[in-house]
């Protein structure tokens, strides 16, 4: 007798003398297609979560997002994700290992506290960006970090408290004056009516800003100087 069965979109014909001879047949066929697949994923570096991560930041963020967001990132990758999956195909993380990390993950600032919500949020929103990525260069089919089944618990993050206009008063009139250093002034003032990061202000030039206009364009942020 001879059946078809599909596995993973794969149809496998399968001939025996009776029933039972055909499913011992039919389940040999597909350790044998598995043998094959896991073997192709451990020839591919970037079929394990750490590789590709770091592909995917390297590939799609170096030089188009700010030094900021890839500190950032890359602070993400390092302290909880790739501790989290680093040895692990991606075809075999699942949701449930997604949650676990949800649940167990520690502030790296403060030992042995909870990470706040805001900040396990953005390590979620990371790696499902990372994974929809794996998805796109057909690494995996779905994502398990999209599920609606994630539940997210932790600290609320610390508020902070917002500067009344006695506040910014005070700092326009009397520590700006005290700043004899003209570009430190300058510093001060940007940061104080534009918003600008610490790291995009230092990085200004004068190529930068365009005073027939009014405007004041980022290109770049310092992370850190040398002396």
């Amino acid at each position: 007798m001879r059946i078809v069965v599909t596995h993973l979109g794969q149809e496998i014909s399968v001939n025996g003398k009776n029933p039972t001879d055909v499913a011992q047949k039919a389940v040999q066929k597909v350790l044998e297609i598995e043998a094959v697949r896991n073997h192709s994923v451990i020839k591919d570096e970037r079929a394990y979560f750490k590789q590709y991560a770091r592909y995917y930041v390297k590939t799609y963020l170096s030089g188009k997002k700010s030094g900021s967001y890839i500190k950032e990132v890359n602070g993400y990758l390092q302290n909880y994700l790739i501790p989290a999956f680093s040895g692990m195909p991606l075809c075999k993380i699942k949701t449930e290992h997604v949650q676990h990390l949800l649940d167990t993950i520690k502030s790296v600032r403060n030992p042995g506290e909870d990470l706040g919500v805001k900040t396990k949020r953005g390590v979620l929103v990371f790696l499902a960006a990372i994974l929809n990525s794996a998805i796109e260069d057909g690494y995996i089919q779905r994502n398990p970090a999209k599920s609606s089944r994630l539940y997210i618990t932790g600290k609320p993050e610390r508020e902070v408290p917002s500067w009344s206009e006695a506040d910014w008063c005070k700092l326009y009139n009397e520590v700006l004056p005290s700043l004899n250093y003209q570009p430190d002034q300058l510093f001060l003032l940007i940061d104080m009516f534009h918003g600008l990061r610490k790291g995009e202000i230092a990085a200004l030039t004068w190529d930068d800003i365009d005073l027939e206009r009014g405007t004041l364009t980022v290109h770049h942020s310092v992370q850190w100087v040398h002396d």
